[in-house]
């Protein structure tokens, strides 16, 4: 198979392509930066020539990119399994009447708590048996039918 031969334009511009890609990757892997002394003895650096009147030194900052990769043959550790959950049973039943007399319990401190509401108090007691009472309908509202 007989290749034709590249003309010069072509030649220019892959030239040039290569050379502006050569470019942008030294740019981004070498870059310079100017370190300026001041005369009172701040030290600043800048990407471009010092001011007049300051000590420059230019300094060479290379970008070597590094990331962290896990060393070979770790294992991650197996993920945590869900318990599984109880089957019902007679405890049950035991828990469910112990639930209701915790029901019970707070519907008496509520009825309780309204009853001194009703018959009367002070700023300082009404405070605080109203803070009851909305703690007790939180409850029964939350955990009771």
């Amino acid at each position: 198979m007989i290749r034709p031969k590249p003309s010069p334009a072509s030649l220019i511009l892959a030239a040039s392509v290569l050379g502006i890609a050569e470019t942008a990757y030294t740019a981004a892997a070498v870059t310079s930066v100017h370190r300026c002394v001041k005369p009172n003895g701040q030290i600043e650096f800048r990407q471009t020539q010092c001011p007049g009147g300051t000590a420059e030194k230019e300094v060479t900052i290379q970008d070597r990119r590094t990331g962290w990769v896990p060393p070979k043959g770790v294992k991650k550790p197996p993920a945590k399994r869900a318990k599984p959950r109880p089957t019902k049973t007679r405890d049950d039943s035991a828990a469910r009447r112990r639930r209701e007399e915790r029901c019970w319990k707070k519907r008496q401190q509520l009825n309780d708590v309204e009853w001194r509401l009703r018959r009367g108090y002070t700023s300082a007691q009404g405070e605080v048996l109203h803070h009851k009472q909305r703690s007790y309908e939180d409850y029964l509202r939350h955990f009771c039918r």
